[in-house]
């Protein structure tokens, strides 16, 4: 084997030097380098041209790097030629790696390229028909171009020649292969982009438009065939009147017909709510009494839909015709994707001393999401998010596994959500323009922006959502598992869910003879890990032994944090938020909180006062190897089992403890708690406590510690407001 390698360059010299270099530490070294210089104004012809290891061409002008790579194919003199960018670095075994595939064209990086011919990276064949090798890390044998020729120079000066050739060597019956770790790093800089001598954006669009022309078959529109899944689009609107009717009439010009749109009204004072009732009968109309922002308005679209995936829309934005069915197809044919955006455009409207040139278009990509979501966070910090909420399209599904929007967040919900999906790896990506957002005077009207600490507001929410996602990305962060007894809490049971899956990492139920479809409906989270079943038609209170059987199943999924909560308890919002913060911190292994008691109806809603005396333990640590059928039965009593409601934490009365003659320290409630009758005990510290080798250490609790600005909240009763 005689191996070619072919680089071509413009400037960078030590970009170049770089890739050069990385040749020399090959296990399997080429015979021939061949460096093509397209004009460059550098360093690199100065130390390149008396270079006797490499064969230096130099070109007069850069006229891109199709017609340079050509030239550098044409002198290799190798049966197998190499063909790399200059910001490409190569390890040690990727030609080693290269040479295993006894195949005709052998590459590293496969792309697909969508309806429009521009190219996606993909992971493996999807067998669209679009798919095919970067031209970059492509090596090839000589029989190759014998048999098919060299790039396509009508493609010149840049763009498309890597599809185009790959086609043709597959038409021609040559074979493929491609190097799934092959050691390539790619150095992405801006040599082709700063370019002078050829205007970089007219050359992207003309090689894509002659690649459509070139190969109308790969470029046929999709349709949806089979069935037609439902798909719902949620409106969140407050007091815009200016742009409700265009924004609901893009929805209802989609090419795809099986649609549902909810309006979700917060408040509006403008005569919004009268155009959607008089002109659209079959939009679905929610109305907020008050003004609750747009995470609310949101969720309660989102468990509104009934659609197997649903949209968001702001209600000044639009949509195309074709987008809805676009990303319909993307959905189906990827179902590992939960989240998929598109790209969109902004149009500047009305008052240009707002927002720019009034007229002006601006084209916006989503950002590509690479493996540590770097680009990501930077746009998190610059505040440059261009992942716009109004083209997404959720999988219904999702929400059981990802939660909804966390209402507390009024202006960077939908980042804190793209993060979500993010860390999960289902969020993708459809490489057209199908939407627009309207930049105008009035954008965010009603939520304040502009009114005084409200930017402040938005700083700290968005170092809130930074901090946050640094802390769920850490694989050392402590895992929680949520406990929790039920019985007929249909009604409950999903919003109760909804919430607790946005922090917590496991939930195991006790059923105690649940006679709707409580337990059916938990099944379908994916949290749920364990549901221990209990028939009870006599109806027999035994919380004592249950939450015992339940704390077992608890440990069992081996948690750091464990944490009871009632089907109708929720964590208050800001405690969602700290919770990360609480079972982060080394000292602390219980944690109580205040409790607040809600009582609510259409007509009675009211603030239970009494509540406010009490606190009730809920979080705490998971000491392994403690079980209460045997050490903290020996040491403490066990669990009362004759008290109804005792919780399996609290450690019985004090002569049970005295029994086991250590001495004990005990955590009492206040005296209004002893007074009313409470037989509530927290768990005590023993000291001389063994583990399993005998050796002794202390506490099952440490430290303890009263959560005073956040708590729980305990609804009796809830219905949909």
């Amino acid at each position: 084997m005689y191996l070619s390698v072919v680089i071509t360059c413009h400037n960078n010299f030590a970009v170049t030097q770089t890739c050069i270099d990385s040749l020399k530490y090959s296990t399997i070294k080429p015979d021939e380098i061949i460096l093509i210089d397209n004009g460059s104004t550098d360093a690199t012809e100065q130390y390149f041209k008396d270079n006797t290891d490499i064969k230096y061409i130099r070109r007069k002008l850069n006229d891109g790097s199709i017609i340079g790579r050509n030239v550098g194919i044409r002198l290799a003199t190798g049966d197998k030629i190499l063909i790399l960018d200059n910001d490409q670095f190569v390890a040690s075994d990727t030609i080693e790696k290269y040479i295993q595939h006894d195949k005709d064209v052998v590459g590293c990086e496969l792309r697909e390229t969508n309806k429009h011919g521009i190219g996606i990276k993909v992971k493996e064949d999807t067998g669209s028909g679009r798919v095919y090798l970067g031209i970059g890390g492509l090596m090839i044998t000589r029989d190759v171009v014998e048999k098919i020729g060299v790039l396509d120079e009508s493609f010149a000066p840049a763009y498309c020649d890597d599809p185009d050739f790959f086609w043709r060597a597959v038409d021609a019956g040559l074979s493929w292969a491609l190097v799934q770790d092959s050691g390539i790093i790619h150095m992405a800089h801006s040599t082709l982009t700063k370019v002078k001598t050829f205007d970089n954006d007219e050359a992207y669009k003309r090689s894509h438009d002659l690649l459509k022309v070139k190969w109308p078959l790969k470029f046929q529109p999709k349709t949806v065939t089979g069935p037609q899944p439902l798909v719902s689009y949620v409106v969140p609107t407050y007091n815009r009147v200016g742009f409700i009717e265009e924004c609901l009439n893009s929805i209802l010009s989609q090419t795809y017909k099986n649609i549902e749109i909810i309006v979700v009204d917060d408040g509006s004072t403008d005569g919004t709510g009268d155009i959607i009732k008089e002109k659209y009968p079959t939009v679905i109309y929610l109305y907020n009494e008050k003004n609750k922002k747009i995470p609310y308005s949101l969720n309660r679209g989102f468990r509104a839909a009934k659609g197997e995936f649903v949209c968001w829309l702001s209600d000044d934005d639009g949509i195309f015709p074709e987008k809805t069915e676009e990303q319909v197809i993307y959905m189906l044919e990827n179902p590992q994707i939960d989240l998929s955006f598109t790209e969109y455009e902004i149009r500047w409207r009305g008052d240009a001393s707002y927002t720019g040139t009034a007229g002006v278009i601006q084209h916006w990509r989503p950002i590509p999401f690479n493996s540590n979501h770097e680009e990501f966070i930077h746009c998190l910090t610059t505040e440059t998010c261009n992942m716009n909420g109004s083209t997404a399209m959720f999988r219904k599904s999702a929400f059981r596994k990802m939660g909804y929007f966390i209402e507390m967040l009024y202006f960077v919900q939908d980042w804190e959500m793209w993060l979500r999906y993010l860390k999960a790896g289902t969020i993708g990506r459809v490489d057209k323009n199908l939407g627009y957002r309207n930049e105008h005077k009035d954008v965010s009207q009603g939520y304040c922006q502009n009114a005084p600490g409200v930017r402040e507001q938005f700083v700290k929410e968005k170092v809130c959502v930074q901090k946050y996602y640094r802390l769920f990305t850490n694989p050392d962060v402590p895992s929680v598992c949520v406990m929790m007894c039920v019985k007929n809490e249909s009604f409950e049971i999903e919003r109760c869910l909804d919430d607790i899956i946005l922090w917590a990492d496991k939930i195991v139920l006790f059923d105690d003879g649940s006679s709707d479809n409580t337990v059916e409906l938990a099944e379908q989270y994916p949290k749920v890990m364990a549901i221990h079943k209990k028939d009870n038609p006599h109806n027999i209170r035994t919380e004592g032994i249950d939450r015992q059987i339940l704390y077992d199943l608890a440990c069992a999924e081996n948690p750091d944090w464990i944490c009871f909560l009632d089907c109708d308890e929720i964590f208050d919002d800001k405690m969602k938020w700290q919770i990360y913060d609480l079972i982060t911190d080394p000292c602390i292994n219980l944690y109580h909180f205040h409790e607040i008691n809600f009582w609510r109806s259409e007509t009675h809603y009211r603030i239970d006062e009494s509540y406010n005396k009490g606190w009730f333990g809920r979080l705490f640590r998971n000491m392994p190897g403690l079980r209460m059928t045997t050490e903290l039965n020996e040491h403490c009593g066990g669990i009362p089992r004759n008290i109804p409601g005792c919780s399996m934490w609290y450690a019985g009365d004090h002569e049970a403890a005295r029994k086991t003659n250590i001495e004990c320290k005990h955590y009492g409630f206040s005296d209004y708690q002893r007074n009313t009758g409470k037989a509530w005990r927290r768990w005590v510290r023993d000291p001389l406590r063994k583990d399993a080798q005998g050796n002794l250490h202390g506490g099952w609790i440490y430290y303890e510690r009263m959560i005073n600005e956040t708590g729980l909240v305990t609804v009796e009763y809830k219905e949909e407001l």
